[in-house]
């Protein structure tokens, strides 16, 4: 009887290996063939890059990924892949703390930019944009610490000891009682399309008070225009890291002027929605589909000139902006950190130049603040 159950066993060993060797096999040759066609498979280098691309081929990945999510969940975690559930299921990335040194060079960066644009006559402005979490809220299951909004909230304290023009889109919510989480995707980092319409509503306020800026503020008021839906479309980037749509797709949306319209870009031109959105797709970046945009307002308008930049929040403020202002210059810094020098801002003459930045663009490493050439 000893000796059956050691050859059972030893049939299930060999079951398993055979298993084992032909999902490596299979998993290889995906991999070869993506080689071979010049595809590129990860970002990853050196040593590790075959271990992570091999991950990305795996075979039926996604099923598996899917059923390891939904079995966690069903076991109540709250941490997989590197995601955290929040309370009312939103979902975010474990972003980690940020050092005060770094924070301090970001700061200083800034500075380098701001006395610049002084020197040429030109405004500046930094807008601290939200995390996926509120300021002031604890949404993390037990034990777990939220750094995005403390980040946050040193490194606007680093500004204002230095004297850089700032405003807190976070503050902002607060006092005008806005219901934070209506701004924000559940399954993705970033804020939504329709929100570029409340912070550059607050934009403009502040350019207003602070340099004269003029514009008409019925332009940034919501209830003249119409919301264009789809639900249940977008999966953002959050929640495919999580692996699994188990906690459902997002409603992606876009916002239709309710008044008259006519803007260009270099290849359109026309009514607002369809010139500065692509309305096909269901993605933030696919509906803000390029890194660098220049925007003309072809209505009458207060003449002045605005250049956007920052990290990937900024894409959304800039056509909202277009509605008050001449034109706009939009620039996501992290696509082409480089190409952002004394003759790129000379070359647009902006009025005002303003940098947009999420607490994700805190992070360590950031390519956000790369401001050397205006030292």
């Amino acid at each position: 009887m000893k000796d059956c159950k050691k050859v059972v066993k030893i049939e299930y060993l060999v079951a398993f290996l055979l298993v084992v060797v032909f999902l490596s096999l299979l998993n290889m040759y995906s991999l070869i063939e993506a080689y071979e066609s010049g595809r590129v498979v990860n970002n990853q280098q050196g040593e590790k890059r075959i271990e992570t691309d091999l991950g990305t081929y795996f075979w039926k990945r996604n099923m598996f990924l899917d059923a390891n999510c939904r079995i966690r969940l069903a076991l109540g975690q709250k941490y997989i892949n590197g995601v955290w559930i929040l309370n009312n299921e939103y979902i975010t990335m474990d972003q980690g703390d940020t050092s005060a040194q770094t924070l301090d060079d970001y700061a200083d960066q800034l500075c380098y930019l701001q006395d610049y644009l002084k020197d040429e006559g030109i405004a500046f402005l930094y807008v601290q944009a939200p995390a996926t979490i509120a300021k002031g809220e604890d949404r993390l299951p037990y034990g777990l610490i939220d750094y995005s909004n403390s980040v946050a909230d040193a490194f606007v304290e680093r500004l204002h000891a230095r004297e850089v023009d700032c405003i807190d889109l976070r503050d902002y919510e607060q006092l005008n009682n806005i219901d934070h989480y209506a701004l924000m995707y559940r399954t993705d980092h970033h804020w939504r399309v329709e929100s570029g319409l409340f912070a550059a509503q607050c934009l403009s306020d502040y350019l207003c008070e602070r340099y004269g800026y003029e514009y008409d503020p019925r332009l940034y008021d919501p209830k003249r225009y119409e919301r264009i839906m789809k639900k249940e479309s977008f999966f953002g980037s959050v929640g495919l890291r999580l692996g699994s749509d188990a906690l459902g797709k997002d409603d992606f949306g876009l916002l239709r002027p309710c008044f008259e319209t006519d803007v260009s870009i270099d290849y359109s031109e026309g009514e607002w929605l369809n010139t500065v959105y692509n309305t096909e797709a269901c993605s933030y970046d696919g509906a803000l589909d390029v890194w660098e945009k220049e925007y003309y307002n072809n209505m009458p308008n207060n003449g002045k000139r605005i250049m956007i930049t920052g990290n990937s929040f900024c894409k959304a403020v800039a056509p909202f902006m277009l509605l008050s202002c001449n034109s706009v210059k939009s620039h996501f810094m992290s696509k082409d950190y480089d190409a952002f020098d004394k003759e790129y801002i000379r070359k647009y003459s902006p009025d005002y130049v303003v940098v947009i930045c999420s607490p994700m663009g805190l992070a360590e490493g950031g390519a956000t603040f790369m401001f050397d050439a205006f030292r």
